[in-house]
């Protein structure tokens, strides 16, 4: 078992003048287009006979997710003292992964 900490990045953006959609699925083809150069995001952890620890490149996907969080506001999280608990959804594998050999190496939301 080889338990994992995933790295979470947030970025936070003022309010696009662009339709919601046409940027979630402009952000999906991106992710796409990324995945096509760098192909050992979309694949999982595999062991091999002698118990080596590898990325299988076996294309099973990353994860993408689109959220709203209306009513949300940029500085309802910046002028908070401690981090509202709505931070943890922004986040999709917000967890130790015990199971990436089944789960996205990558997700994006």
């Amino acid at each position: 078992m080889l338990p994992l900490h995933y790295i979470q990045k947030g970025v936070l953006f003022p309010k696009p003048s662009t339709a919601f959609d046409a940027i979630a699925q402009r952000l999906q083809t991106s992710l796409s287009h990324c995945l096509l150069h760098f192909p050992f995001l979309s694949g999982r952890l595999a062991t091999d006979a002698e118990s080596t620890i590898f990325v299988d490149c076996n294309d099973a996907g990353a994860q993408f997710v689109i959220a709203k969080a209306d009513g949300l506001h940029v500085l309802d999280l910046m002028n908070a003292v401690h981090v509202p608990l709505i931070v943890r959804s922004f986040f999709p594998m917000d967890a130790i992964n015990y199971d990436g050999y089944s789960l996205p190496l990558v997700a994006v939301q």
